[in-house]
């Protein structure tokens, strides 16, 4: 009976073992595999940032690019209107000079 006892009790300890060691395998495969979707996840947030950061620094040429064409129209259209009243000036100078002269 002692030694049935002690066989069973060795099998018994035998089995927790292996229970253990099957526990502790899935315990690791799940640690990857969690690993493994957080590496993702993190990859799949970087390229998301980089992309957020390309569309905003195209969004921000473009904007640029229209400020500047923006500033360069009303740049001219300041000058024109500069060169005609200058215009203006010299003709209304030179009929002054004229009258006075008269």
């Amino acid at each position: 009976f002692s030694e049935l006892q002690s066989q069973l009790s060795l099998a018994l300890s035998d089995k927790i073992n292996q229970l253990r060691d099957q526990q502790a395998d899935e315990i690791d495969d799940c640690k990857k595999e969690h690993q493994q979707k957080l590496s993702r996840m993190q990859a799949e947030l970087k390229a998301d940032q980089e992309s957020t950061i390309k569309r905003m620094e195209a969004m921000f040429q473009r904007q640029k690019r229209q400020l500047e064409a923006r500033s360069e129209k009303e740049f001219d259209d300041l000058r024109s209107e500069n060169e005609s009243l200058l215009l203006d000036l010299r003709k209304t100078n030179s009929q002054k000079r004229v009258e006075k002269e008269k």
